[in-house]
């Protein structure tokens, strides 16, 4: 039978397969999908991720006629080149506007949760400073995904959700992901892009993370540096946080609504206290490290307590009892704030991208000096001028501390036993400024978001 292209199938379809190729020695990044309907039609689409598209109907020919399309797919042809065969693979993906009546292999019901709104809904406020906060932190997460991408991952504005070229990634994907990229980092910073398992984890990589990398593209172009590594870490923290929104479950009743996951237990009140407001300012300027010249040039516009339900409740339980407790900084971007109030603190595996060369392990890193800790804010993103520039307050429960000497403080195995946190003073351990790092989680407690500006 004719394929008729750009034909529209008719009935609904009952089964959908995504699959992609991607080789870097050949420069293939295809896609080829297939859907089977009701009428029997079955619908091909398929060409070069992101960038060319060609579909076609073959009308009446049934759920063989696809069967037999997928095997040969999977079987893959042989590159007249190589010699080689380039199988496509299925790959686990879900439309966004699908239908209830859609599986697209899952068993999720799709809902319009949007996280900005999630965000306003489940963080707990009463002004509405704090609301635009709330959807500021939203925008500014998914407007740096896109813009750090060069538009590999797309925003559906009327859905709240980041998306691949071939939908959303499941869950399951994304773990995938994260483990290959451990290793692609080791590789990258090793500069080791002709490495034969190098190049099959980033081919895997990019077939179960579909990106547009345009015509052309080689191992070396997706994964120049370990910079490209973290931005593809940033790019899966958005994936995990659009298949939540995504995969919301109806309310019973009513078809149109969507419950939202439970995402947020946190409670945010902008500082009204002038007292307190000028607590925040005197520490700031007395804790300043007079050698930091852009950060000094920064001051407070204003603050909000903040409160994390679980990161709270393990503090009082367990962290607290160790005593010590003193009040440092901790700068992130702003990028990040939403994700913290999310879940609070994280530590990192200690073979994340996240924690490429960090001095004392892998932990939670405060700093006493509140201008150490803000050169944090404006780093990575280059977030700098008009930009909101936020640092975190945090009690710290350091316990028994341990301090570097000079000597072997590169060599040694943190945490160390028999010690609960180590404390890097400046001119003794290496370091020009005191660092503070515990490495249970426990150990930290964020009380006051503050945000600066020049």
């Amino acid at each position: 039978m004719a394929i008729e292209r750009n034909g529209t199938p008719t009935g609904t379809m009952v089964e959908r397969h995504k699959l992609v190729c991607a080789t870097g020695d050949t420069n293939h990044n295809k896609y080829w999908t297939v859907d089977l309907y009701d009428s029997g039609d079955v619908h091909i689409d398929f060409g070069r991720i992101g960038v060319t598209s060609s579909k076609g109907v073959h009308r009446g020919v049934g759920k063989s006629f696809m069967e037999k399309q997928l095997k040969e797919k999977k079987k893959g042809k042989t590159n007249k080149k190589t010699g080689g065969r380039e199988p496509y693979t299925e790959i686990d993906a879900i439309d966004s506007d699908m239908g209830a009546n859609v599986s697209a292999n899952s068993t999720k019901n799709l809902g319009k949760a949007n996280i900005k709104s999630i965000a306003k809904d489940q963080i707990k406020h009463t002004s509405p400073e704090t609301a635009k906060l709330i959807e500021f932190l939203a925008d500014v997460n998914r407007h740096t995904i896109s813009d750090a991408t060069g538009g590999k991952m797309t925003w559906n504005v009327s859905k709240g959700l980041f998306q691949t070229p071939l939908g959303i990634v499941a869950p399951s994907s994304v773990s995938e992901a994260r483990t290959l990229l451990i290793d692609i980092a080791d590789e990258v910073a090793k500069r080791s892009w002709t490495k034969r398992q190098f190049k099959q984890n980033v081919e895997r990589f990019m077939t179960i993370i579909p990106q547009n990398v345009g015509m052309r593209w080689t191992f070396e172009s997706v994964f120049p540096d370990l910079q490209s590594v973290q931005k593809q870490n940033a790019i899966l923290d958005a994936l995990d946080a659009s298949y939540v929104s995504a995969t919301a479950t109806p309310v019973k009743g009513k078809a149109k609504t969507a419950k939202a996951p439970k995402v947020f237990e946190t409670k945010l009140k902008l500082i009204e206290n002038p007292r307190v407001t000028k607590r925040i300012k005197d520490k700031f300027r007395a804790t300043a490290n007079r050698n930091h010249y852009d950060a000094n040039r920064m001051k407070l516009v204003q603050a909000w307590s903040v409160d994390i339900e679980m990161m709270t409740k393990n503090f009082v339980a367990i962290g607290k009892k160790l005593n010590n407790v003193n009040e440092y900084w901790h700068g992130t971007n702003a990028t990040n704030v939403l994700s913290i109030l999310k879940v609070g603190l994280v530590i990192p595996p200690a073979s994340s991208p996240h924690c490429t060369g960090r001095m004392w392990g892998d932990g939670l890193y405060f700093a006493p000096s509140s201008t150490k800790s803000l050169n944090y804010a404006t780093g990575f993103w280059g977030q700098k001028g008009t930009q909101r520039i936020f640092m975190f307050l945090a009690d710290v429960a350091m316990g028994k501390e341990f301090v570097p000497g000079n000597n072997g403080a590169w060599n040694k195995s943190y945490p160390v036993r028999g010690h609960d946190s180590v404390h890097a003073v400046g001119g003794r351990s290496g370091v020009q400024n005191d660092e503070c790092i515990v490495y249970n989680t426990n150990q930290a407690n964020l009380t006051y978001l503050c945000e600066f500006k020049y």
